[in-house]
């Protein structure tokens, strides 16, 4: 909050001197809880049961050998649209424009599941992380485009996304073997 001769703005109401550092302080208080809450909702409702999942999955192909390989990538993908899908939820639930932590924490979640995806040469995280990632960009340039009237905005993805393609196929065909190389590996991915 900015001071001005003294005095903080609020709204409306100009609030002295004295009692402006408090009401500060409590507005940094509401949304650090507010922040500590959905932080703690997502760790005990979502991130809780797939994580311990994925502890667990190890022990039970050793407890268990006759079970399918399909029954751990099963798990896994289901602990993946059980998180994504959660944050897209409540993103869309409480409003694009309401919160700027909801998008900020799928955006987290996707590209740290395209990373993992990488680096434990999975493809059920790397194409959730991705697909998740195209979700939430998407929803906040349609935010910014048409919720707050900023036409400009889809001129600019649109123009931002056709130099990315382009730059995309200049590069596969500059490097079409190391590409079909790298396409080919990912198809031996679990």
């Amino acid at each position: 909050m900015a001071a001005c001769d003294g005095a903080f703005m609020i709204g409306h109401k100009p609030i002295n001197r004295k009692t402006g550092p408090f009401c500060e302080m409590a507005i940094d208080k509401v949304l650090f809880d507010r922040l500590a809450e959905l932080l703690s909702a997502y760790l005990t409702g979502v991130l809780t049961p797939f994580l311990s999942a994925l502890f667990y999955l190890p022990d039970t192909f050793s407890i268990c050998p006759q079970l399918p390989a399909a029954a751990g990538s099963g798990l896994l993908t289901l602990g993946l649209t059980c998180i994504y899908l959660s944050s897209t939820l409540d993103m869309f639930i409480t409003g694009l424009g309401n919160s700027i932590v909801l998008p900020l924490v799928l955006a987290v979640l996707s590209v740290l599941g395209v990373l993992g995806g990488i680096l434990l040469r999975m493809r059920a995280p790397l194409l959730f992380g991705s697909a998740f990632l195209g979700v939430v960009i998407f929803a906040q340039i349609w935010h910014a485009a048409v919720d707050r009237e900023q036409a400009w905005v889809w001129w600019a993805s649109g123009l931002a996304l056709g130099l990315a393609i382009i730059a995309f196929f200049a590069y596969f065909e500059k490097h079409r073997p190391e590409v079909l190389k790298m396409f080919e590996d990912m198809r031996r991915w679990r």
